[in-house]
């Protein structure tokens, strides 16, 4: 016997399209906004730019009646070479443009944005890990107590500011049980620092981030800048 099946009745049927589209994750931009913006400083010319340091000078003992010894300090620089150059480009005919259900040419615009910006932040990434020396912890290895107290004593150190916090950046993530524990031990080892609430940037009156890095995924930082 003949029956009227989804095969025979496949015209029938209809077929829904999503009133909206499923956009890709987009992961917080974070290390870039720590970066100054120097882009106007080379406006015009120029792919070098030159940054000289100046040191302090010392204050030296000095006898009664004996000539002073002047100091004369060979400055240094740092050098800033433009050479990384990257783009995003899409070429949409009208066609396409005008017979989509969507907004093609705003929905692209938007993943062109972000693409650039994630681009900036894993750069900036990269620049951490890569120019600096006073580093703690591995690459894609979970920080320890002893990660932390080392990163702390860096900033000290170089005299860092370590009442900055970063909750409006990275929404102030809080710590699980474990990661209070370990905060607590924390506060035995330097006292006065814990908080009852501890969040990831106010450990250790340290401001910490928490980027989405691929380059810099577990790496505790603390340099002189």
């Amino acid at each position: 016997m003949a029956n009227v099946t989804a095969t025979t009745a496949d015209l029938f049927f209809d077929e829904i399209w999503s009133p909206e589209l499923n956009r890709a994750v987009e992961f917080k931009l974070v290390i870039m906004a720590l970066f100054a913006d120097w882009t106007k400083r080379m406006s015009g010319s120029g792919d070098v730019f030159h940054l000289p340091n100046r040191h302090n000078l010392t204050a030296n003992t000095k006898s009664a009646g004996s000539d002073a010894t002047p100091e004369a300090l060979t400055e240094t620089q740092q050098n800033f070479t433009v050479s990384t150059h990257q783009i995003v480009a899409q070429e949409i005919e009208d066609f396409a443009e005008v017979m989509s259900k969507y907004d093609i040419r705003n929905e692209y615009t938007l993943a062109a944005a972000y693409a650039l910006g994630r681009a900036q932040d894993v750069a900036a990434a990269a620049l951490l890990d890569d120019n600096t020396t006073q580093t703690v912890g591995t690459l894609n290895v979970e920080l320890t107590d002893d990660n932390f107290i080392r990163a702390w004593q860096y900033l000290q150190d170089s005299a860092a500011t370590l009442a900055v916090t970063l909750d409006s950046m990275t929404g102030g993530t809080p710590w699980s049980e474990r990661s209070s524990k370990s905060t607590a031990r924390h506060s035995e080892a330097f006292g006065g620092f814990h908080r009852r609430n501890a969040t990831m940037p106010t450990l250790r009156s340290c401001p910490t981030i928490s980027p989405h890095s691929a380059s810099w995924p577990a790496v505790a930082l603390a340099t002189r800048f």
